[in-house]
């Protein structure tokens, strides 16, 4: 019944470390995890199909700061680089 409700059920369930996945940064949602490296690994052999693959992360996760900016400001940013081009 959970695999009904919620289709990538089966894709966290394959996940070596699930933490990074699961749980957002409820503290400070500008936050977001920084992954540095990420190695998928077969955990069948390559001639068998439908095999399942593995993810590890090996490093830690160090927190990245993100910036808002406003849609309006984007909107004059884009104007302004367009008429330089011309």
């Amino acid at each position: 019944m959970d695999q009904l409700m919620f289709p990538l059920y089966f894709h966290y369930e394959d996940v070596s470390r699930q933490d990074p996945l699961l749980k957002p940064n409820q503290v400070n949602v500008m936050e977001v995890p920084e992954s540095c490296k990420i190695i998928v690994v077969p955990k069948t052999a390559p001639f068998i199909k439908n095999g399942k693959l593995a993810m590890e992360i090996p490093c830690g996760h160090a927190k990245l700061k993100t910036t808002f900016v406003p849609s309006a400001k984007i909107k004059i940013m884009a104007k302004k680089n367009l008429g330089n081009k011309l």
